[in-house]
């Protein structure tokens, strides 16, 4: 009767230890990365937002003509509804850690004016107040990324100003702590819209081809908006907030009805703003 206690009292032990070796770590690369870029956001919003801002959802798309966007809306939390804005990274455009930083920052800065600021910018626009912040916190808007371009408009980038807390709160990170993405993109930086046009979509055909034929497609929104553009587009309505949905098949594009809808790099709207 011992031998058999002692016999089943010892197999579950060298189970267990047996298992033990069988079971090899896995790194939680997602965890890793987004803890990195929730991190990252705190940092910049102790340093250069007063620690005032809301908390967002950080994604990682690549879209040939955007560094970044900052959406609202476009998310909500399933236990009590409360919507979450989102900012977007663009991996394929981290030429260098200060430039995608800056990126950050920029979005940062649309959210801050969302929530807290004092005036609403139409659909797609960056306008003074939205570029008042951004010189307060060490960047410069430009229109063309460069000293000279236009402060406010429709498709803004920027550029760190010597000495301001931008550059400041960087140089602080990069002598104290990693300051680039732990796992990176392997693509480079984002390609030019006429290098963008021959990826290959889905199914194989590329958007080049698609669109030889000539032809566009038209999308409804939920309220009733309409746009014109080439098929495969994903396009939020800055009104209601929804989907702009294909309407059966594609047809020749009429004059003067919609446009077609593209969202660049500082892009400004009640959904999308980069």
């Amino acid at each position: 009767m011992c031998i058999t206690i002692l016999c089943n009292a010892i197999h579950p032990i060298k189970n267990q230890r047996t298992m033990k070796k069988q079971v090899k770590a896995v790194p939680a690369f997602t965890n890793e990365q987004y803890a990195f870029m929730q991190n990252l956001f705190d940092y910049y919003n102790r340093q250069l937002f007063n620690g005032e801002l809301t908390p967002v959802l950080f994604v990682f798309e690549r879209c040939a003509r955007s560094a970044g966007h900052y959406a609202r809306g476009r998310w909500k939390q399933a236990e009590n509804g409360e919507m979450i804005p989102e900012i977007s990274i663009n991996p394929e455009a981290m030429q260098t850690a200060k430039y995608w930083h800056s990126t950050l920052v920029h979005e940062m800065a649309h959210h801050w004016q969302r929530t807290l600021g004092k005036t609403k910018p139409r659909p797609n626009y960056h306008n003074k107040e939205w570029a008042a912040k951004m010189e307060e916190i060490g960047l410069m808007p430009s229109s063309t990324g460069q000293p000279g371009g236009k402060k406010t408009g429709q498709a803004m980038a920027d550029y760190p100003i010597e000495g301001g807390l931008f550059e400041k709160a960087f140089q602080a990170l990069e002598e104290s702590a990693a300051v680039d993405l732990p796992i990176k993109s392997t693509t480079g930086q984002a390609p030019s819209p006429e290098e963008s046009e021959g990826e290959e979509s889905e199914g194989g055909e590329s958007d080049k081809e698609k669109s030889k034929s000539g032809k566009r497609v038209k999308y409804t929104c939920p309220c009733k908006n309409k746009v014109w553009g080439k098929a495969g587009l994903s396009i939020v309505c800055g009104e209601c907030e929804g989907l702009y949905e294909p309407e059966g098949g594609s047809q020749p594009e009429p004059e003067n009805e919609g446009e077609t809808v593209c969202f660049g790099y500082g892009h400004d709207d009640e959904q999308l703003q980069g």
